[in-house]
């Protein structure tokens, strides 16, 4: 009789699961499974390890993580330096490769403790342990890597390379793979939640770059107002927009150079065993245009339709992935040229912990937000305004949508932040379902969910098999013409949608897991006065049974309640301060600094 065995399982690739049904599956996450198992899943013995992270953790390990990340960003800028013979300061190197450099590292250590803690409360007998050709998944830029992170294939390598270090010999079992045929499959559904510019955008956006940029007084792309408005904002400077930036031709195929990668061999002296372990798979990740194919970053700032000695750059979310803007705007902070960054995107002064907030503050020389102050020591913070367009919210009493704004599903942990960590996907669709299944029968009819891009799937976020058969999904209209339809909107989360809609008064109810998603000090109060006016809501059953009271013809009547304005008037104010002169605000802002 063949002896069954516990089987440690972290992807969703099946040649790393086992063959035999009978066998024990023993998940490292919840990231292996699309749907949590019903009575036709094909393994009836299994276990899924606890999520790792609480509140408490991301304020001990992320301090633990940020000293790492400082300590090796100051070693590999060195090294980098030697490399390229370049003499470039740690802001420059921050801003090329910070995003990829910290993420890696926080990407790593998330995949490391969900090992460790498994293997810690199950005893494990095997792990297989695919043949990875390695050359193919090291990316090529910033780009690459935050795409790739999200796929099975890399985090199989970086999950069975942690095995390797912590698990012996003979509980190993290595299987042959075609990791390029895999790589192949992972390419194909890259433009799954993506947007692509129309034919008519992209003509437009071609346009304008047969206009010379490169003595241009300002750098501005991507500033998050929407192209309308980007264009209106540089013909008031005096200056054609810049919409689009090819780079697709300065991109050279070169191999990986071993002898190069091995002088980045312990950038950092271990300290533990997950140090050891960063220290010697960094080498096979850093992309390659930081390396073997700088020489394109450098062909592509020089040679580009850019402004090549501007006073002034403003951006609001272009320095995180695309390597080739931040290496040209990291080379322009070397010249002296001002860094304006804006925020973009909800939680920012919210979140009680959030490094890519950290790490744009610390890059800029101006940081513009979209009301919240800073500390004192903060000067370069400027309490500004909400930069996306607003809302016309007509008041139609005929509404009967329920507009219910819902994540997708990021299957492995991929943003830096409390609720990102804290909030594991399949805890907040059972919170979301206490919500709904508490609805009256004829609010449930009328129920819409919402997901953030048209063309995601709803089976790939219905984890439990219950919203697509019981609740209407559509993501076809836009966010404002959804908006337009419903009654009333409700989300979890302080995202952009929840302040777009408390900016343009448009009636919004936001229903959060407390537990999952604190809030700094700093904004407490504020949320206190939501939830006094039932803006915000901590518990789902009280939440949807106040809604219910709501729903005949109380909604207007409850959002236009003295109180109830006042708290939303001084949400706005701190946290989503619309300006229907937008452009002028930011012109105005550009000429001060």
């Amino acid at each position: 009789m063949v002896k069954l065995k516990k089987y440690l399982v972290s992807t969703q690739i099946k040649e790393t699961w086992p063959e035999n049904k009978n066998n024990h599956i023993i998940f490292s996450s919840i990231a292996p499974l699309q749907k949590f198992p019903d009575k036709d899943f094909p393994y009836k013995k299994f276990n899924i390890n606890n999520k790792y992270w609480t509140p408490q953790r991301v304020a001990k390990d992320f301090k633990y993580i940020e000293n790492l990340y400082e300590k090796t960003l100051l070693k590999l800028s060195s090294n980098l330096n030697d490399i390229h013979k370049t003499n470039y300061s740690k802001k420059f190197w921050r801003i090329l490769i910070g995003p990829w450099l910290f993420n890696f590292i926080f990407f790593s250590f998330d995949r490391w403790k969900n090992i460790t803690t498994t293997l810690n409360k199950f005893k494990i007998d095997k792990v297989k342990i695919l043949n990875l050709n390695k050359n193919l998944l090291t990316p090529y830029e910033g780009e690459d890597f935050i795409i790739v992170s999200g796929k099975d294939l890399w985090n199989q390598y970086i999950y069975q390379t942690i095995c390797l270090d912590l698990l012996p010999r003979k509980k190993i079992d290595y299987i042959n793979y075609n990791t390029k045929k895999q790589i192949e499959t992972d390419i194909s559904s890259l433009n799954q939640g993506t947007k692509k510019p129309n034919s008519i955008k992209l003509i437009i956006f071609n346009f304008f770059n047969f206009f010379k940029k490169t003595k241009y007084k300002y750098l501005i792309y991507r500033i998050y107002t929407g192209a309308i408005k980007e264009i209106k904002l540089s013909l008031k400077l005096g200056q054609f927009p810049l919409l689009f930036i090819p780079k697709e031709k300065y991109k050279k195929n070169k191999n990986i150079n071993y002898n190069i990668r091995k002088k980045l061999n312990k950038l950092v002296k271990p300290k533990n065993k997950f140090e050891n372990f960063i220290s010697k798979i960094i080498q096979n990740q850093v992309p390659k245009v930081f390396l073997e194919n700088f020489d394109d970053l450098k062909n592509f700032s020089s040679k580009s339709n850019l402004p090549q000695n501007p006073k002034k750059i403003l951006t609001a979310n272009a320095l995180w992935h695309d390597s080739f803007f931040m290496y040209h705007t990291a080379k322009l902070a070397e010249k002296r040229s001002k860094i304006i960054y804006a925020q973009h995107g909800g939680a920012y002064g919210i979140s009680k912990y959030s490094w890519p907030e950290k790490h744009e503050k610390k890059i800029s020389d101006k940081y513009l937000t979209w009301g919240w102050k800073g500390s004192k020591s903060e000067k370069k913070i400027k309490s500004f305004f909400l930069l996306t367009k607003p809302i016309k919210y007509d008041w139609d009493e005929k509404k009967e949508k329920l507009l219910v704004l819902l994540r997708f599903r990021q299957r492995y942990i991929q943003s830096p932040e409390t609720e990102s960590c804290c909030d594991l996907y399949s805890e907040y669709l059972k919170y979301w379902s206490k919500v709904l299944t508490n609805l009256d029968e004829n609010i449930k009819k009328n129920v819409v969910l919402r997901l953030k891009y048209k063309n995601l799937n709803p089976k790939s976020i219905d984890f439990f098999s219950n919203l697509e058969k019981n609740f209407t999904f559509d993501s076809s209209k836009s966010y404002y013409d959804s908006c337009m339809r419903s009654r009333l909107l409700i989300t979890n989360t302080t995202n952009t949608g929840f302040l777009e809609a408390i900016a343009s008064n448009v009636p919004i109810m936001c229903i959060i897991n407390k537990s999952n998603i604190p809030f700094r000090k700093s904004a407490q109060g504020i949320f206190n006065l939501l939830e006094k006016n039932k803006i915000i809501f901590y518990n789902p059953e009280k939440a949807a049974k106040y809604i219910n009271f709501l729903w005949k013809d109380n909604v207007k009547s409850w959002w236009f309640k003295k109180e109830t304005q006042l708290a939303i008037e001084e949400f706005k104010k701190n946290f989503a301060k619309p300006n229907k002169n937008i452009i002028g605000a930011i012109s105005q802002e550009i000429n001060k600094l």
